[in-house]
């Protein structure tokens, strides 16, 4: 699994060697020791975020043939419904992108800052949209349109529970997280 982690601070600071020491024990984990690439972006305080970008950039340096990328804050984690159909999802070849809606939102658009599961090396890449007062959710909305269009419609939807809606409210940061497959 490899893991691309934002943070607004300078390298060395109190909240980076936090995040340093979160990350090294993770190595303790023995399902995760020689299975985990973390990649720590620090970004100057003050910066303003492009966070589709970040999700590209994670796509850049994944080690794996398979990204889910989380377009909201991972401060709330994902319940254990929605790791089993990615676990599921990751053992098979990815050849559309999959994305994780709530029941009933099966087609664009999607449950706010849905999940995707797509190949490393799939074509579509999600660009920043520089419209003025754009939230987190359109932005990633536009993203999902993009992805969406771009399959011609041809992407996988999978339910999934509640999460989605819990990460509505936290939407300031963006997390990517690569499976192997």
């Amino acid at each position: 699994m490899s893991v691309l982690v934002t943070i607004a601070t300078v390298p060395g600071s109190l909240e980076s060697q936090e995040l340093v020491k979160k990350l090294a024990g993770f190595r303790r984990i023995s399902s995760t020791k020689h299975k985990l690439s973390a990649h720590v972006l620090y970004l100057a305080p003050g910066t303003t975020g492009n966070p589709n970008a970040y999700l590209n950039l994670a796509r850049v340096f994944a080690q794996t043939s398979t990204v889910a990328l989380f377009p909201g804050n991972l401060s709330v984690v994902p319940p254990k419904s929605f790791q089993r159909p990615v676990s599921s999802s990751s053992s098979l070849s990815i050849d559309k992108p999959v994305v994780f809606s709530l029941r009933g939102r099966t087609t664009f658009p999607f449950s706010p800052l849905s999940p995707v599961l797509m190949g490393r090396d799939n074509p579509v890449w999600c660009t920043e949209r520089f419209f003025l007062g754009l939230s987190r959710p359109a932005n990633w909305a536009e993203c999902l349109w993009q992805i969406w269009l771009e399959n011609f419609g041809g992407v996988d939807v999978r339910p999934t529970t509640d999460w989605v809606d819990e990460v509505r409210t936290s939407h300031n940061a963006s997390s990517a997280e690569v499976f192997d497959p």
